[in-house]
Protein backbone atom coordinates (compact mmCIF):
# COMPACT_ATOMS: atom_id res chain seq x y z
CA UNK A 1 0.00 0.00 0.00
CA UNK A 2 1.48 3.32 -1.05
CA UNK A 3 0.32 6.53 1.07
CA UNK A 4 0.83 9.82 -0.78
CA UNK A 5 1.02 13.06 0.96
CA UNK A 6 0.47 16.65 -0.40
CA UNK A 7 3.47 18.41 -1.71
CA UNK A 8 4.35 21.72 0.08
CA UNK A 9 2.43 24.58 -1.06
CA UNK A 10 4.76 28.05 -0.56
CA UNK A 11 3.94 31.07 -2.48
CA UNK A 12 7.25 32.97 -3.48
CA UNK A 13 7.83 36.71 -4.10
CA UNK A 14 7.95 37.24 -7.96
CA UNK A 15 10.65 40.06 -7.17
CA UNK A 16 12.43 38.36 -4.35
CA UNK A 17 15.28 35.92 -4.68
CA UNK A 18 15.03 32.32 -4.36
CA UNK A 19 15.64 31.24 -0.81
CA UNK A 20 16.56 27.79 0.89
CA UNK A 21 13.15 26.26 1.95
CA UNK A 22 12.83 27.05 6.34
CA UNK A 23 13.12 23.14 6.90
CA UNK A 24 16.86 23.12 4.96
CA UNK A 25 17.88 26.08 7.10
CA UNK A 26 20.64 24.27 8.92
CA UNK A 27 21.99 21.84 6.05
CA UNK A 28 22.27 25.36 4.03
CA UNK A 29 24.49 26.65 7.17
CA UNK A 30 26.48 23.86 7.68
CA UNK A 31 27.60 23.46 3.68
CA UNK A 32 27.79 27.40 4.43
CA UNK A 33 30.43 26.56 7.19
CA UNK A 34 31.89 24.09 5.47
CA UNK A 35 33.22 26.77 2.35
CA UNK A 36 34.16 29.95 4.48
CA UNK A 37 34.65 28.08 8.47
CA UNK A 38 32.24 26.97 11.08
CA UNK A 39 33.80 30.79 12.88
CA UNK A 40 32.50 32.50 9.90
CA UNK A 41 28.39 31.24 9.85
CA UNK A 42 25.72 32.60 12.39
CA UNK A 43 24.95 36.09 13.62
CA UNK A 44 26.53 39.51 14.86
CA UNK A 45 25.94 39.55 18.71
CA UNK A 46 27.31 42.74 20.37
CA UNK A 47 29.34 42.32 23.34
CA UNK A 48 29.37 44.19 26.50
CA UNK A 49 31.81 47.03 26.02
CA UNK A 50 31.96 50.68 25.01
CA UNK A 51 34.50 49.57 22.49
CA UNK A 52 33.83 50.73 18.63
CA UNK A 53 32.93 47.76 16.59
CA UNK A 54 32.63 45.02 19.73
CA UNK A 55 30.34 41.99 18.48
CA UNK A 56 31.21 38.45 17.89
CA UNK A 57 29.54 35.29 15.43
CA UNK A 58 27.78 33.28 17.28
CA UNK A 59 26.25 29.60 16.04
CA UNK A 60 22.73 29.34 14.33
CA UNK A 61 21.42 27.10 17.45
CA UNK A 62 22.33 30.28 19.75
CA UNK A 63 19.79 32.51 18.20
CA UNK A 64 17.08 33.06 20.61
CA UNK A 65 13.77 32.60 18.84
CA UNK A 66 11.82 35.39 18.97
CA UNK A 67 7.52 34.21 19.87
CA UNK A 68 4.81 35.98 17.44
CA UNK A 69 3.05 36.42 20.32
CA UNK A 70 4.94 39.05 21.77
CA UNK A 71 3.16 42.50 21.92
CA UNK A 72 4.20 45.11 19.37
CA UNK A 73 4.74 48.29 20.69
CA UNK A 74 2.61 50.60 18.34
CA UNK A 75 2.76 54.05 18.53
CA UNK A 76 -0.70 56.83 17.57
CA UNK A 77 1.58 59.43 16.75
CA UNK A 78 4.59 59.88 14.76
CA UNK A 79 7.18 62.15 16.83
CA UNK A 80 8.42 65.49 15.43
CA UNK A 81 11.92 65.38 15.42
CA UNK A 82 14.51 65.74 13.17
CA UNK A 83 16.75 62.49 13.33
CA UNK A 84 20.18 62.29 11.16
CA UNK A 85 20.83 58.15 10.64
CA UNK A 86 24.87 57.30 10.52
CA UNK A 87 25.90 54.75 8.39
CA UNK A 88 29.76 53.56 8.84
CA UNK A 89 32.46 52.80 6.85
CA UNK A 90 33.71 49.33 7.10
CA UNK A 91 36.72 49.25 7.77
CA UNK A 92 36.84 52.88 8.37
CA UNK A 93 39.10 55.04 6.01
CA UNK A 94 41.89 55.87 6.56
CA UNK A 95 42.47 59.67 6.43
CA UNK A 96 45.05 62.50 6.36
CA UNK A 97 43.85 65.40 8.41
CA UNK A 98 45.16 69.09 8.55
CA UNK A 99 45.05 70.77 11.86
CA UNK A 100 44.65 74.70 12.86
CA UNK A 101 44.50 75.47 17.21
CA UNK A 102 43.96 71.05 17.40
CA UNK A 103 40.84 71.27 15.17
CA UNK A 104 40.56 69.74 11.75
CA UNK A 105 40.41 71.98 9.00
CA UNK A 106 40.42 69.86 5.96
CA UNK A 107 39.99 65.62 5.29
CA UNK A 108 41.46 63.74 2.70
CA UNK A 109 39.80 60.24 2.51
CA UNK A 110 38.82 58.11 -0.31
CA UNK A 111 36.08 59.65 -1.66
CA UNK A 112 36.00 62.29 0.98
CA UNK A 113 37.98 65.44 0.37
CA UNK A 114 37.20 68.91 1.43
CA UNK A 115 37.63 71.40 4.09
CA UNK A 116 36.00 71.63 6.88
CA UNK A 117 33.64 74.94 7.54
CA UNK A 118 32.51 73.58 10.87
CA UNK A 119 33.21 70.85 13.64
CA UNK A 120 32.14 69.75 17.14
CA UNK A 121 34.35 67.78 19.57
CA UNK A 122 36.70 66.26 20.18
CA UNK A 123 35.01 63.16 22.60
CA UNK A 124 37.50 61.18 23.57
CA UNK A 125 36.61 57.50 24.21
CA UNK A 126 38.68 54.99 25.69
CA UNK A 127 38.23 51.35 27.54
CA UNK A 128 39.45 48.31 27.84
CA UNK A 129 42.68 49.46 29.51
CA UNK A 130 43.20 46.68 31.96
CA UNK A 131 43.59 44.23 28.85
CA UNK A 132 45.58 44.11 25.71
CA UNK A 133 43.11 45.48 23.72
CA UNK A 134 43.10 48.65 25.08
CA UNK A 135 41.59 51.53 22.93
CA UNK A 136 41.59 55.21 23.03
CA UNK A 137 40.65 58.29 20.24
CA UNK A 138 39.11 61.61 19.88
CA UNK A 139 36.23 61.88 17.79
CA UNK A 140 34.88 64.82 15.70
CA UNK A 141 31.79 65.37 13.60
CA UNK A 142 32.88 67.95 10.99
CA UNK A 143 30.96 69.53 7.99
CA UNK A 144 32.91 69.86 4.84
CA UNK A 145 32.20 72.36 2.22
CA UNK A 146 30.20 70.30 -0.10
CA UNK A 147 27.79 70.13 2.88
CA UNK A 148 28.48 66.41 3.64
CA UNK A 149 28.92 65.81 7.59
CA UNK A 150 31.41 62.88 8.94
CA UNK A 151 31.92 61.32 12.34
CA UNK A 152 36.20 60.94 12.27
CA UNK A 153 38.27 59.67 14.99
CA UNK A 154 41.80 59.99 15.73
CA UNK A 155 43.68 56.84 17.49
CA UNK A 156 45.64 58.68 20.54
CA UNK A 157 48.35 55.94 20.72
CA UNK A 158 49.52 56.18 16.90
CA UNK A 159 47.65 59.60 15.91
CA UNK A 160 46.40 58.06 12.76
CA UNK A 161 43.31 59.63 11.36
CA UNK A 162 39.47 57.39 10.30
CA UNK A 163 36.75 58.45 8.58
CA UNK A 164 34.46 56.32 10.40
CA UNK A 165 30.90 57.22 8.95
CA UNK A 166 28.86 59.95 7.37
CA UNK A 167 25.66 61.00 7.75
CA UNK A 168 22.48 60.93 6.18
Amino acid sequence: MQRYTDPKRVQGGIFLPPTPPADKLQITLARIGAMVGKENVGTPALLNTHRPDAFEMRAACEMRAFSSSEPVPQSTEAPQVLRLAMRLFRPALPARVRLLAAAPQAIAAPGVRGAVIQSAGPWKTSGEWWTSTAWIREEWDVALEDGALYRIYQKMPTHEWYVDAVYD
